[in-house]
């Protein structure tokens, strides 16, 4: 009689997400118990909460599972913005104001606040970061807890390498200190790699496809915009983060919205 497989509530519970992920068995089921919960309305942050599995995980499955889209926002209705709104939404970002009719949305938008997806990629970061190092020193959880000696749960700092449980400043110290590696330089180069490339990155926006858009601002804005650029540059426009928060409020979109109309364009 051939060797039994474990079953899967036994691989939930004691095997590391990409293992699961990559299983020829558990694989499949990991999809198929994902996209079940997030076409249910179920968030990945919740999923994340609910399974103790990692962001970057759980969108990676749902994107090859087809569930990871997010619906569009619908085409405005609001007055077409006139030319000095739109071209003040230019690839220099400029600070002028919009118009009164959009100036305390720009205000509100210059000011950006970090989104709840960037806080959770950070967190998620913090955690590699923590699991590697204690995967260089060839420690399993419960014997870098043993060094530490705390009675923390093994299960608790699971979810503090997954980024699913939010931990203290003094908790996170503690683990640098066992790790031997300093916090300070941890912490900036995690938050370069998630925070100053997601937050701060500059869009390349299609002027061509933005100007045959279903918005009507945007398809305005983008016909001036092409107007405006010289041939060589084939259409091509960057934009900086102020200028996507501008564009954003001018469009009355959430940046998120904006930038994911920017990508699909």
């Amino acid at each position: 009689m051939g060797k039994s497989v474990p079953d899967f509530d036994w691989a939930l519970e004691n095997l590391e997400f990409r293992d699961i992920e990559h299983h020829p068995t558990y694989g499949p089921l990991l999809e198929q118990l994902l996209v079940k919960r997030f076409r249910a309305r179920m968030s990945q942050h919740a999923l994340a909460d609910r399974f103790g599995f990692p962001l970057s995980g759980i969108r990676r499955v749902l994107r090859r599972g087809g569930a990871a889209t997010r619906p569009q926002p619908e085409p405005t209705t609001t007055p077409p913005p006139s030319s000095a709104d739109l071209d003040s939404c230019s690839d220099q970002g400029s600070p002028d104001p919009l118009t009164a009719r959009e100036e305390s949305s720009a205000e509100e938008v210059t000011t950006a606040q970090l989104s709840e997806e960037t806080l959770g990629l950070f967190a998620t970061g913090i955690g590699e970061a923590m699991r590697f190092e204690r995967n260089r020193r060839g420690w399993t959880r419960k014997e870098m807890r043993r060094e530490m000696g705390t009675d923390r749960s093994l299960q608790t700092m699971a979810t503090h390498e997954l980024g699913t449980r939010a931990m203290s400043m003094c908790q996170f110290i503690e683990y640098c200190h066992v790790l031997d590696v300093r916090p300070g330089p941890m912490v900036d180069r995690v938050y370069h790699d998630v925070v100053d490339t997601r937050e701060n990155a500059i869009v390349i926006a299609d002027l061509d496809k933005l100007a045959r858009s279903e918005y009507p601002n945007l398809a305005a804005w983008a016909e001036i915009r092409l107007r405006s650029l010289p041939a060589s540059a084939r259409g091509m426009l960057p934009l900086p983060r102020q200028a996507q928060d501008a564009l954003a409020a001018l469009c009355k979109f959430e940046r998120r919205q904006l930038l994911e109309i920017l990508g699909a364009a």
